[in-house]
């Protein structure tokens, strides 16, 4: 690693418990004001551990309004606030066109996820 870089991720890291504690306050925020929608899911801690809420994920549920993650996307960006899909599985990528699939439900869970997870903004910054 050059030296330039190490002393960028020196500098970097000094910064680093502030911004996990500013990511987890967007967090909390976020789970403070939306968690009572019964069609939106937050991504869980597993027990025994702590997330540094780097990226805050929800999950938009079927739900008798026909909302949808694109939907709320579509709806924020009209507002000039970004949020995003969940990342698309690998295999779908046009390079993996001819592997093999395995999947052990009848739903695929990763097409699930990118067809129904957001991304919310979560900066460091944004608060």
């Amino acid at each position: 690693m050059p030296s330039l870089f190490a002393g960028v991720g020196r500098a970097q890291l000094r910064a680093l418990d502030e911004r996990v504690e500013s990511r987890i306050n967007i967090f909390n925020l976020y789970h403070q004001k939306l968690s009572h929608l019964k069609s939106i899911d937050f991504m869980p801690e597993l027990p025994g551990t702590l997330s540094n809420r780097w990226l805050t994920t929800i999950l938009i549920h079927e739900n008798d309004f026909n909302i949808t993650a694109t939907s709320i996307i579509e709806e924020l960006e009209k507002k000039n606030i970004e949020a995003r899909v969940l990342w698309n599985s690998l295999y779908s990528q046009l390079v993996f066109n001819d592997v093999q699939i395995y999947s052990h439900t009848q739903q695929n869970v990763s097409e699930y996820l990118f067809k129904r997870g957001i991304y919310l903004p979560s900066r460091s910054n944004i608060m």
